[in-house]
């Protein structure tokens, strides 16, 4: 098991590689009318960097250790270096890391993120290790509206293999319902309703 001062160490080696990315090579944020940009820049670019083959199998084992102080630093470093306004920047206090093992024994590790507030931003995050030691994929719970009528509902979405894969409308937005439908989909195999190739991340 790593130390604390391993987890230091990997922390701030990743922080230290991101603000270099991001100076160099500034994060595209979206443009869709009332997205806030820290929430889905986290949810779709920070935390997946993590899940990249050099650094997902050290990155999961500090998640089991102390995975809510990471994520969160990660969240609040991200918000002050990168967020323009600071009354934009979104607050890590509801994030919280949870393990979870199905009936099989497959580990899913999810991680609570602040409140979604606009279309597309994410409830939960699921990392479920598929070819060990370092093949990962990734399922969220996203809020969504109905284009006519402004009906809020959730949409099951997942990442792997450099695709992005959509399973339709989730669940309510709890994580026990969340991780039953993660569940569900790996031990059915479930083929998603649409998928599409994600763009090389920078």
């Amino acid at each position: 098991m790593s130390s604390k001062n391993d987890t230091f160490s990997f922390y701030s080696k990743q922080q230290e590689q991101q603000e270099q990315q991001t100076s160099s090579r500034p994060i595209r944020l979206p443009t869709e009318s009332g997205q806030r940009d820290h929430h889905w820049a986290m949810t779709r670019i920070i935390l997946p960097r993590f899940l990249r083959e050099d650094v997902a199998a050290v990155f999961t084992e500090h998640l089991r250790q102390d995975g809510r102080k990471m994520v969160a630093d990660t969240w609040d470093d991200f918000g002050r270096s990168t967020i323009k306004d600071p009354a934009d920047v979104i607050p890590s206090e509801e994030i919280a890391v949870f393990i979870d093992h199905t009936a099989k024994g497959t580990e899913i590790i999810t991680i609570q993120m602040p409140m979604p507030l606009y279309r597309n931003e994410t409830y939960f995050m699921a990392i479920v290790c598929q070819a060990p030691p370092d093949n990962y994929r990734t399922f969220s719970l996203e809020y969504s509206v109905l284009p006519q009528g402004g009906q809020p509902f959730t949409m099951l979405t997942g990442i792997c293999n450099g695709s992005r894969s959509n399973y339709g409308p989730g669940p309510a937005p709890g994580k026990e319902a969340f991780i039953n439908a993660v569940t569900r989909i790996l031990n059915e195999d479930q083929a998603p309703m649409t998928t599409f190739d994600l763009p090389a991340m920078p």
